[in-house]
């Protein structure tokens, strides 16, 4: 399979006690790093205050640009300086990306959807408030019949997502959606993989190819489930992890941010990768 490098991860929680509902993992395909790069680098000097449209000529940013492009990826600059990045980033096509889901208590489908239509709808409202960046493609007629669409990918007839098992949204370098999840088998050892999330030591080379070994047998186990190729949804769907105000797991936007930290400082090439 395409190998793919892990970007971040974090756990979605939800309530006030924090019950935690699933870890969530970013991943982008090895061969869209420098599209990746690109793109970010693009975005951040488009974005500016002063509107400056000049594309730096190097692959790496600067010290003190690398501090103000987290402070936006952060959401610290209070300007949603961050969404016109990630937005412009999604926009701009190029990069095939996967969000990798593993539920840490059984759920079932309409949670999930209903979680996701509500980040969708939010944004998307969102976007005809200049506070937060219009987009004209926003309110463009079509929009609503998209989100009915993607609804029944996950409608009725589907059974509950049991705990342990993996859930894949792939946006491919068009933007189009694709979704698969886990056949009955072996299930995610989710107190790993919760430790993962919470930033637990780094692993010993044998023990990384073990899990990489073990993630190709899972990845003949998925079974696809659906998908769609209007762009806005899937970057709606990404933008909810992202960027912007509530995302869905604040722990995995910091480690996504950290991971970009490194594409963005270092020559591309020089990133190990991880096969999903």
């Amino acid at each position: 399979g395409e190998e793919y490098q892990l970007l971040g991860l974090g756990i979605r929680t939800v309530s006030f006690f924090g019950v935690q509902v699933y870890v969530v993992g970013l991943y982008v395909a090895k061969s869209s790093l420098p599209a990746l790069q690109e793109s970010l680098v693009r975005a951040f000097f488009t974005s500016s205050a002063a509107g400056d449209s000049t594309v730096s000529a190097a692959t790496t940013l600067v010290e003190d640009e690398k501090e103000q492009l987290k402070l936006s990826l952060m959401g610290w600059d209070h300007d949603e300086r961050g969404v016109k990045i990630w937005d412009e980033v999604l926009r701009s096509g190029g990069v095939k990306s996967v969000l990798r889901i593993v539920p840490t208590r059984s759920t079932d489908y309409s949670h999930m959807r209903d979680g996701w239509v509500r980040s969708i709808d939010a944004r998307a409202g969102a976007k005809s408030r200049k506070k937060e960046g219009v987009l004209p493609e926003y309110q463009r007629v079509g929009l609503q019949e998209s989100i009915r669409e993607f609804r029944s990918i996950f409608g009725l007839g589907r059974k509950g997502i049991e705990k342990g098992k993996v859930l894949l949204l792939q946006r491919d370098r068009a933007g189009e959606l694709g979704v698969w999840h886990e056949r009955d088998g072996e299930k995610e050892n989710v107190t790993e993989t919760q430790a993962e999330a919470g930033q637990q030591p780094q692993r010993s080379k044998a023990e990384q190819r073990r899990m990489v070994e073990a993630e190709k047998e899972r990845r003949r186990k998925m079974e696809w489930v659906g998908g769609m190729k209007d762009e806005r949804i899937s970057r709606l769907v990404w933008l909810g992890y992202l960027a912007g105000w509530n995302v869905a797991s604040e722990g995995a936007r910091e480690s996504v941010v950290n991971g970009i930290m490194e594409i963005v400082g270092r020559p591309i090439g020089t990133i190990g990768t991880q096969v999903l």
